[in-house]
Protein backbone atom coordinates (compact mmCIF):
# COMPACT_ATOMS: atom_id res chain seq x y z
CA UNK A 1 0.00 0.00 0.00
CA UNK A 2 1.80 3.61 -1.00
CA UNK A 3 2.47 5.84 2.01
CA UNK A 4 -0.64 8.18 2.73
CA UNK A 5 1.21 11.73 3.80
CA UNK A 6 -0.50 13.93 6.18
CA UNK A 7 -2.06 17.36 5.29
CA UNK A 8 -1.91 20.18 7.48
CA UNK A 9 -1.96 17.69 10.31
CA UNK A 10 -4.99 15.57 8.97
CA UNK A 11 -4.59 11.88 8.42
CA UNK A 12 -4.99 11.55 4.92
CA UNK A 13 -6.89 8.15 3.52
CA UNK A 14 -8.63 7.38 0.48
CA UNK A 15 -11.56 5.74 0.76
CA UNK A 16 -10.68 3.42 -2.06
CA UNK A 17 -9.32 1.48 0.65
CA UNK A 18 -12.42 0.15 1.94
CA UNK A 19 -12.26 -3.34 -0.22
CA UNK A 20 -15.72 -3.37 -0.58
CA UNK A 21 -16.99 -4.13 -4.12
CA UNK A 22 -15.29 -6.99 -4.73
CA UNK A 23 -13.94 -5.65 -7.98
CA UNK A 24 -10.68 -2.82 -8.96
CA UNK A 25 -12.33 -0.15 -11.50
CA UNK A 26 -10.63 2.23 -12.94
CA UNK A 27 -12.12 6.02 -13.30
CA UNK A 28 -11.35 7.94 -16.93
CA UNK A 29 -12.06 11.03 -15.30
CA UNK A 30 -12.28 12.53 -11.94
CA UNK A 31 -15.27 11.61 -9.99
CA UNK A 32 -17.15 14.14 -7.79
CA UNK A 33 -18.41 13.09 -4.04
CA UNK A 34 -21.97 13.06 -5.51
CA UNK A 35 -21.03 11.44 -8.26
CA UNK A 36 -19.38 8.75 -6.45
CA UNK A 37 -22.67 8.32 -4.10
CA UNK A 38 -24.76 8.39 -7.09
CA UNK A 39 -22.64 5.23 -8.19
CA UNK A 40 -22.65 3.74 -4.30
CA UNK A 41 -26.63 4.05 -5.04
CA UNK A 42 -27.08 2.28 -7.93
CA UNK A 43 -24.47 -0.38 -7.11
CA UNK A 44 -26.40 -1.00 -3.59
CA UNK A 45 -29.51 -1.17 -5.29
CA UNK A 46 -28.21 -3.68 -7.71
CA UNK A 47 -26.34 -5.75 -5.03
CA UNK A 48 -30.10 -6.13 -3.49
CA UNK A 49 -31.73 -7.03 -6.20
CA UNK A 50 -29.28 -9.89 -7.13
CA UNK A 51 -29.58 -10.77 -3.12
CA UNK A 52 -33.00 -11.25 -3.39
CA UNK A 53 -33.33 -13.14 -6.60
CA UNK A 54 -29.92 -15.86 -5.62
CA UNK A 55 -31.55 -16.82 -2.42
CA UNK A 56 -35.09 -17.04 -3.93
CA UNK A 57 -33.57 -19.91 -6.10
CA UNK A 58 -31.79 -21.12 -3.63
CA UNK A 59 -32.24 -24.64 -1.32
CA UNK A 60 -32.17 -24.38 2.42
CA UNK A 61 -28.56 -25.72 2.70
CA UNK A 62 -27.97 -23.29 -0.14
CA UNK A 63 -29.48 -20.11 1.54
CA UNK A 64 -27.41 -20.96 4.92
CA UNK A 65 -24.41 -21.28 2.98
CA UNK A 66 -24.69 -18.09 1.15
CA UNK A 67 -25.63 -15.93 3.70
CA UNK A 68 -22.82 -17.47 6.12
CA UNK A 69 -20.58 -16.89 3.36
CA UNK A 70 -21.46 -12.88 2.78
CA UNK A 71 -21.05 -12.14 6.21
CA UNK A 72 -17.56 -13.68 6.48
CA UNK A 73 -16.67 -12.66 3.32
CA UNK A 74 -17.69 -8.74 4.14
CA UNK A 75 -16.85 -9.06 7.96
CA UNK A 76 -12.80 -10.24 6.83
CA UNK A 77 -12.69 -7.16 4.72
CA UNK A 78 -14.01 -4.68 7.39
CA UNK A 79 -11.34 -6.66 9.89
CA UNK A 80 -8.73 -6.06 6.75
CA UNK A 81 -9.56 -2.74 6.01
CA UNK A 82 -8.68 -1.89 10.22
CA UNK A 83 -5.65 -3.34 9.92
CA UNK A 84 -4.90 -0.48 7.22
CA UNK A 85 -6.72 2.06 9.52
CA UNK A 86 -4.13 1.07 12.55
CA UNK A 87 -1.22 0.98 10.37
CA UNK A 88 -2.05 4.64 9.02
CA UNK A 89 -2.95 6.08 12.52
CA UNK A 90 0.43 4.75 13.91
CA UNK A 91 1.93 6.34 10.77
CA UNK A 92 -0.07 9.79 11.18
CA UNK A 93 0.78 9.94 14.92
CA UNK A 94 4.70 9.13 13.76
CA UNK A 95 4.51 12.14 11.38
CA UNK A 96 3.04 14.51 14.43
CA UNK A 97 5.64 13.12 17.40
CA UNK A 98 2.22 13.04 19.10
CA UNK A 99 -1.11 10.29 19.44
CA UNK A 100 -3.77 11.44 16.96
CA UNK A 101 -6.49 11.09 18.89
CA UNK A 102 -9.46 8.40 18.73
CA UNK A 103 -12.23 11.59 18.06
CA UNK A 104 -10.28 12.72 15.48
CA UNK A 105 -10.09 8.92 13.43
CA UNK A 106 -13.71 8.89 13.75
CA UNK A 107 -14.11 12.28 12.02
CA UNK A 108 -12.12 10.89 9.52
CA UNK A 109 -13.23 7.63 8.88
CA UNK A 110 -16.38 8.83 8.78
CA UNK A 111 -15.03 11.34 5.88
CA UNK A 112 -13.26 8.95 4.15
CA UNK A 113 -16.69 6.57 3.65
CA UNK A 114 -19.01 8.78 3.42
CA UNK A 115 -19.77 7.82 -0.22
CA UNK A 116 -19.34 4.24 0.88
CA UNK A 117 -22.72 4.61 2.90
CA UNK A 118 -25.50 3.70 0.57
CA UNK A 119 -23.39 -0.27 0.04
CA UNK A 120 -22.82 -0.58 3.60
CA UNK A 121 -26.55 -0.01 4.25
CA UNK A 122 -27.09 -2.74 1.65
CA UNK A 123 -25.03 -4.81 3.22
CA UNK A 124 -26.37 -4.50 6.42
CA UNK A 125 -30.37 -4.94 4.83
CA UNK A 126 -28.28 -8.20 3.12
CA UNK A 127 -27.36 -9.56 5.98
CA UNK A 128 -30.63 -9.12 7.70
CA UNK A 129 -32.78 -10.27 4.70
CA UNK A 130 -30.81 -13.51 4.56
CA UNK A 131 -31.31 -14.46 8.34
CA UNK A 132 -34.84 -14.07 7.90
CA UNK A 133 -35.11 -16.36 4.66
CA UNK A 134 -32.75 -18.96 6.57
CA UNK A 135 -34.42 -18.80 9.71
CA UNK A 136 -37.94 -19.29 7.53
CA UNK A 137 -36.88 -22.77 5.76
CA UNK A 138 -37.80 -24.44 9.72
CA UNK A 139 -35.12 -26.59 8.12
CA UNK A 140 -31.77 -25.96 10.47
CA UNK A 141 -32.22 -26.96 14.85
CA UNK A 142 -32.10 -23.97 17.50
CA UNK A 143 -28.23 -24.64 18.17
CA UNK A 144 -27.19 -23.86 14.54
CA UNK A 145 -29.94 -20.71 14.21
CA UNK A 146 -28.66 -19.38 17.62
CA UNK A 147 -24.76 -19.72 15.63
CA UNK A 148 -26.34 -17.75 12.71
CA UNK A 149 -27.61 -15.05 14.41
CA UNK A 150 -24.30 -15.17 16.83
CA UNK A 151 -22.46 -14.21 13.30
CA UNK A 152 -25.26 -11.61 12.45
CA UNK A 153 -24.51 -9.90 15.91
CA UNK A 154 -20.74 -10.56 15.15
CA UNK A 155 -21.19 -8.62 12.00
CA UNK A 156 -22.59 -5.75 13.61
CA UNK A 157 -19.86 -6.20 16.22
CA UNK A 158 -16.82 -5.90 13.66
CA UNK A 159 -18.68 -2.92 12.21
CA UNK A 160 -18.55 -0.69 15.05
CA UNK A 161 -14.66 -1.63 16.03
CA UNK A 162 -13.99 -0.56 13.06
CA UNK A 163 -15.64 2.18 12.07
CA UNK A 164 -15.59 3.90 15.33
CA UNK A 165 -12.28 3.41 16.93
CA UNK A 166 -11.74 4.01 20.82
CA UNK A 167 -8.54 4.48 22.46
CA UNK A 168 -4.93 4.42 20.79
CA UNK A 169 -4.00 3.04 17.36
CA UNK A 170 -2.29 0.09 19.71
CA UNK A 171 -5.76 -0.58 21.47
CA UNK A 172 -7.34 -0.25 18.22
CA UNK A 173 -5.50 -3.15 16.67
CA UNK A 174 -5.46 -5.27 19.52
CA UNK A 175 -9.13 -5.10 19.82
CA UNK A 176 -9.42 -6.18 15.93
CA UNK A 177 -7.14 -8.95 16.62
CA UNK A 178 -9.15 -9.90 19.06
CA UNK A 179 -12.25 -10.02 16.77
CA UNK A 180 -9.86 -11.99 14.13
CA UNK A 181 -9.58 -15.23 16.90
CA UNK A 182 -13.72 -14.89 18.06
CA UNK A 183 -14.17 -15.38 14.18
CA UNK A 184 -12.13 -17.92 13.92
CA UNK A 185 -13.67 -19.86 16.95
CA UNK A 186 -17.33 -18.58 15.64
CA UNK A 187 -16.85 -19.71 11.71
CA UNK A 188 -15.44 -23.15 13.20
CA UNK A 189 -18.53 -23.71 15.68
CA UNK A 190 -20.69 -22.84 12.31
CA UNK A 191 -18.68 -25.49 10.20
CA UNK A 192 -19.39 -28.43 12.57
CA UNK A 193 -23.00 -27.51 13.17
CA UNK A 194 -23.74 -27.59 9.80
CA UNK A 195 -22.00 -31.25 9.17
CA UNK A 196 -25.45 -32.63 9.94
CA UNK A 197 -27.01 -30.92 7.11
CA UNK A 198 -24.24 -32.50 4.27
Amino acid sequence: MRRVPIYRGVLALPAILLVLGGCIKIQTGPVTPEQATENSNTKAKDYMVNWHNRLQGASSIEKMTIVTTFIDSVTSNYLRYGAMVAQEWRRGSATRDQAVADSEMRTQMDRWNKTQRPVIQAYESMVEYGVEQVTLTNVFDKRTLDLLNQERDFYYKTYSAVFFPVGTADDYDSRLQDLKGEWRRLSGDMSQAMLRYQ
